[in-house]
């Protein structure tokens, strides 16, 4: 089930909280930066797992940031920019239930920005929500 708080992402003390990332390893806009800012820790280990190959789309990586507070990088994208949509929803139909699994794991809840993956990404809200909330419950 679904909930909408009205709350800053960067707020949240316990949880889980996603973003999207590019397959590129640029995080230099929007959230992602906001978050690189917050929390270094994210960047150095997205750039990490970029440098490695293994950022593929599809994927998360999760990482804590706080004693019960983690940031999950989701490559729902492949590249940047705003010249044209950058979600990718088959990206989204293999990461989302991961997410909502290793959220299980840890027994926390998960903290999504709305319009995710709309604004800079260009994804279809009317899409894009009903999709988390089915594959992320």
């Amino acid at each position: 089930m679904s909930e909408i708080v009205n709350t800053d992402l960067l707020g949240v003390q316990r949880g889980v909280i996603v973003q999207q990332v590019n397959c590129r390893g640029a995080m230099g806009r929007g959230l992602a930066l906001s978050i690189r800012q917050k929390w270094p820790v994210v960047y150095s280990e997205y750039r990490k797992l970029f440098s490695s190959g293994k950022l593929i789309m599809g994927e998360i990586q999760i990482v804590q940031v706080g004693p019960e507070l983690y940031v999950c990088n989701l490559a729902g994208q492949d590249r940047w920019g705003t010249d044209s949509p950058k979600t990718d929803l088959g990206a989204y139909s293999l990461a989302w239930p991961i997410v909502s699994l290793e959220a299980g794991k840890l027994g926390l809840p998960v903290y999504v920005p709305w319009m995710f993956g709309c604004g800079l990404a260009g994804g279809d809200w009317s899409v894009v929500r009903p999709m988390i909330e089915a594959l992320c419950p």
